[in-house]
């Protein structure tokens, strides 16, 4: 009879699981969909031709520098922190 009520509980607590990850996915469908409606501001539209039109001067100083290494590597830290938050046992 003990075996047999161990059984439901581990049945019940897993039911509580698969509807607490049901749940968790609705409210995450929920944020993409609030965050897809969000627009895209315009000056994202011309980054790159605004990048390229930098002038010589400012290239110059930008390369001794590695602005572009630096950007790549914070853009990367930033892309690990929220990957690694979004982990129950680590974040």
């Amino acid at each position: 009879m003990t075996e047999l009520i161990n059984q439901f509980m581990e049945w019940l607590w897993g039911m509580v699981k698969d509807f607490g990850l049901w749940l968790m996915g609705l409210v995450v469908d929920f944020i993409v969909a609030l965050l897809n409606l969000i627009p895209v501001p315009d000056f994202l539209d011309d980054l790159a031709s605004n990048w390229g039109n930098l002038s010589g001067a400012v290239g110059y100083w930008l390369g001794p520098f590695e602005i572009g290494y630096g950007v790549s590597v914070c853009l990367s830290a930033y892309a690990a922190r929220f990957v690694l938050r979004r982990l129950p046992i680590i974040g």
